[in-house]
């Protein structure tokens, strides 16, 4: 078996005892290029992000995912961010193809998360499971799709500044909400990044933010908790969902693709 992902899973090789390969995003800002490699880059990275005047996101190419592809032995589970947020989902439909259609013989399925961050490594995580139970290829698929409709994730971020470069926030909004102290609590509707509501200050709005996922039902359910340097407000998540029951629990730094999403010192939480 083997598990390719693109970066917007926070986690990357090796990894002891997985085939696993990231085709990675291309971030570019208005005087750097980052391919997202590693967590090694945030140091530069999140000067040069903070520096920027605008950004732009590159998924990557069916090439890159059909090389991804090529050499392995056994299935392949590929896993990308929402295919509402990026076109690396059709890319690796077509690395798919192009890797059929040059005589590979094994056979692949493409998860779209509907998510980023927490999403894609519930994902990552549980197709270890299933598949160290000795199912079907057909099976561990089908199950995964089940799996990834049932999960909730939802996000905070403690800056708005992204959302403003990207377009997605007016000046005046953005500014009203530096002044006024707002932060913003988000949610994933299918694949799509929602406001859920509206809080001011850190305390309420993390507090609004595990008060939705505990009406999730999240006893014997596992959490990934993704954050950008926020691990204040991580473990204040992570705590309060252990309190209420959670049997697993996976607790990562994004690494360049979801810290441009989440903005700095932000928290992703995904739960099923």
């Amino acid at each position: 078996m083997r598990i390719v992902s693109d970066s917007s899973l926070d986690i990357r090789p090796p990894m002891k005892g997985v085939d696993f390969v990231v085709v990675p995003f291309v971030i570019t800002f208005d005087n750097s290029e980052w391919r997202d490699l590693d967590w090694s880059q945030l140091p530069q990275f999140e000067k040069d992000m903070k520096s920027t005047r605008s950004f732009k996101t590159a998924c990557p190419s069916p090439n890159e995912w059909l090389e991804a592809f090529r050499g392995a032995e056994g299935p392949i589970y590929g896993i990308t961010i929402s295919s509402k947020l990026s076109g690396s989902y059709n890319a690796a439909v077509l690395g798919k193809e192009l890797y059929h259609e040059e005589g590979g013989t094994e056979k692949i399925h493409i998860f779209d998360s509907k998510s980023a961050g927490g999403g894609p490594s519930l994902i990552f995580y549980k197709i270890q499971e299933l598949h160290s139970q000795g199912l079907e290829f057909e099976e561990i698929v089908e199950r995964i799709e089940n799996y990834r409709d049932s999960m909730e994730t939802m996000f905070v971020s403690e800056s708005l500044d992204n959302l403003a470069k990207a377009g997605r926030l007016s000046k005046l909004k953005h500014r009203f909400a530096k002044v006024m102290n707002i932060k913003l609590v988000m949610i994933a509707d299918d694949g799509e990044i929602l406001q859920s509501s509206t809080a001011r200050g850190s305390h309420k709005a993390f507090k609004s933010l595990v008060d939705s996922l505990l009406e999730f039902e999240p006893q014997g359910k596992w959490l990934s908790i993704n954050h950008s340097g926020n691990e204040k407000w991580a473990n204040y998540v992570k705590e309060e969902l252990e309190k209420a029951g959670v049997t697993r629990v996976f607790f990562q730094r994004t690494t360049l693709l979801n810290t441009i999403y989440l903005d700095l010192n932000g928290v992703i939480v995904s739960i099923a």
